[in-house]
């Protein structure tokens, strides 16, 4: 529960520091250091997505930055236990890759973003609303 609260701080607060990908990226870079420095990959995957989907704002397209994040964020979910986490950053490419107009592409990860949901406590899911709510603006598109 403690690690949720930290990762879910990092994530509401980076809202408010989403002007633009430097401007993240300087809210970030402490987190970015403590995550290197204490080998923890969970808090690289969320920085990796974090900075992934700014750059999908910045741009208002699918570029090779978020695809590089993302891909990151992607490949350390071996190095993490983090349910949570893992559920959360396949709901967040899944969700890109939605926006990007790839729905056969993002299938796949919004079905294991949804699935993983089911072996998560309620109250240990990261950043709930949101998670949910891309969901579903997916699940309704598809109809």
């Amino acid at each position: 529960m403690e690690e949720k609260d930290f990762y879910e701080t990092i994530i509401k607060e980076s809202a408010q520091h989403q002007s633009s990908n430097l401007t993240l990226s300087k809210y970030l870079a402490p987190y970015f250091s403590q995550a290197v420095r204490k080998n923890d990959k969970a808090l690289l995957a969320i920085y990796y997505c974090l900075l992934a989907d700014q750059s999908f704002n910045d741009e208002g397209k699918r570029n090779s930055f978020s695809d590089k994040y993302y891909l990151k964020a992607l490949d350390l979910d071996e190095g993490y236990s983090y349910q949570n986490v893992k559920t959360w950053v396949k709901v967040m490419y899944g969700f890109y890759l939605y926006r990007c107009l790839k729905a056969s592409e993002a299938m796949p990860f919004i079905l294991e973003g949804e699935r993983g949901l089911e072996d998560v406590p309620k109250e240990l899911v990261l950043d709930i609303v949101q998670t949910y709510k891309k969901l579903g603006y997916f699940f309704w598109d598809l109809g």
